[in-house]
């Protein structure tokens, strides 16, 4: 059985060790993309900023905000072609 939380247990060389508190696992949780990407798309709408760690640019190919906040932005989601070299 386990020890207590603040529990002294005996060790080998017989100098007591307190039992601390063990942090928990990190438990997974969802992200709204609304709340992640709105401003995000804010600030990209008012003043044409982006951090490269959002990744691509909206309406540059591999943006990976929704469509329908671009669309909601007026800015159009990049065609399946867009961006490819023409070269066939």
């Amino acid at each position: 059985m386990p020890a207590e939380p603040g529990a002294a247990l005996a060790t080998a060389d017989g100098v007591p060790e307190i039992v601390e508190d063990q942090p928990s696992a990190a438990k997974p949780f969802m992200v709204d993309p609304v709340e992640m990407w709105t401003p995000r798309l804010d600030l990209y709408a008012r003043a044409r900023m982006w951090v490269p760690e959002w990744g691509p640019r909206p309406g540059q190919v591999g943006c990976s905000a929704p469509e329908e906040l671009l669309e909601a932005y007026g800015i159009r989601p990049p065609g399946l072609m867009e961006g490819l070299s023409s070269g066939i």
